[in-house]
């Protein structure tokens, strides 16, 4: 598997990202999808910041939509390779969009415009290289603006980060949902993502195990609430091997397409002592305890692994195992 990230905001928290700056914030209200989204307001040059391993060629999605398009000009995905900036997707005055190469090389405009209050579903590329490189963009599945060439800005070689951006002019808000990113590798998800929407199924009764500590009540109350509350509700353990359990509420497949199940968690150690933990899933009765991932003592983002078809069945979810689905949570 070549998919790098996958997140649509449904946490209603900003551990997705590993940097931020002012005001970026969740939104509830008007959402592509799940029940929240990011937000950023204009005139400020605010930003969430995802790092990934150095590539040289990948593709993106956002779920993006502006309020005010045509009020100042605007990026909204910056790459880099650490802080040099590379290339840039920008919002013009007349609403159509301009590729940058570096900070101020003008590579390609749209043709056409976007539309004020809409969402979009933009795909991106950015290969870099002296001669043949590439950065395209793709709205709603068709090709927007393109351009092949230099798109080497200077000696970086590969890129390592992307923020999603707003910029200090004009006014209005930008809103981004259902982000991911692809690499080139592998033979599976190494192009452009399509159309994708990222819901959230939350903990609601106890799983077939419960064996972690609960902070008060049932184990599965300290684990439902969104946004999550730190350690105002919790569930712990010592002991390793120990784990939980959890049944979730559900999702209705008819009319959409399953492409990914994944759990997730947020998580955090008591005392810096280099504790581990697992994250998986349960379908079909056969328990899936996902890899031992490092913890930290300041609670984030935990994600196991993404699941394009049912692990146990090695095909296309059914709507009964997405019923019966089961998180995992295991302490290492």
């Amino acid at each position: 598997m070549t998919r790098i990230f996958t997140d649509g905001a449904e946490f209603q928290d900003l551990l997705f990202f590993d940097a931020t700056s002012g005001a970026l914030i969740i939104e509830t209200t008007i959402v592509r999808s799940g029940s929240a989204c990011y937000k950023l307001t204009k005139n400020t040059p605010w930003y969430g910041q995802k790092n990934i391993t150095a590539v040289s060629d990948g593709y993106g999605r956002i779920g993006f939509q502006d309020d005010n398009l045509g009020s100042g000009t605007h990026r909204f995905l910056t790459i880099l390779s650490g802080t040099t900036e590379l290339a840039s997707i920008r919002t013009r005055t007349d609403s159509r969009l301009d590729l940058y190469i570096g900070t101020g090389t003008l590579a390609a405009t749209s043709t056409d415009s976007l539309v004020t209050d809409t969402w979009y579903n933009i795909e991106w590329r950015y290969k870099i290289a002296d001669a043949g490189g590439v950065f395209e963009v793709l709205v709603d599945g068709t090709v927007f603006v393109t351009f092949t060439g230099d798109t080497k800005p200077g000696a970086a070689t590969t890129y390592d980060t992307l923020r999603y951006v707003t910029s200090n002019s004009g006014t209005g808000n930008l809103y981004f949902d259902d982000l991911c990113f692809n690499d080139t590798a592998g033979g599976v998800d190494d192009g452009y993502p399509g159309d994708g929407k990222v819901v959230i199924l939350t903990p609601n009764a106890a799983g077939d195990v419960t064996q972690l500590t609960p902070s008060a009540g049932a184990n599965w109350q300290n684990v439902d609430e969104i946004p999550p509350d730190s350690d105002t509700t919790y569930n712990s353990s010592a002991t390793a091997g120990q784990y939980d359990e959890y049944n979730l509420t559900t999702f209705t497949i008819t009319g959409n397409t399953v492409l990914r199940v994944w759990a997730e968690c947020r998580a955090r150690e008591e005392t810096a002592a280099g504790d581990s933990i697992k994250i998986g899933l349960e379908t079909n009765a056969v328990e899936y305890a996902g890899s031992a991932q490092a913890v930290t003592a300041s609670y984030a983002r935990y994600a196991g692994t993404a699941y394009a078809t049912n692990p146990q069945t090695l095909a296309a979810w059914t709507q009964a195992e997405i019923d019966a689905l089961q998180a995992r949570f295991e302490v290492v």
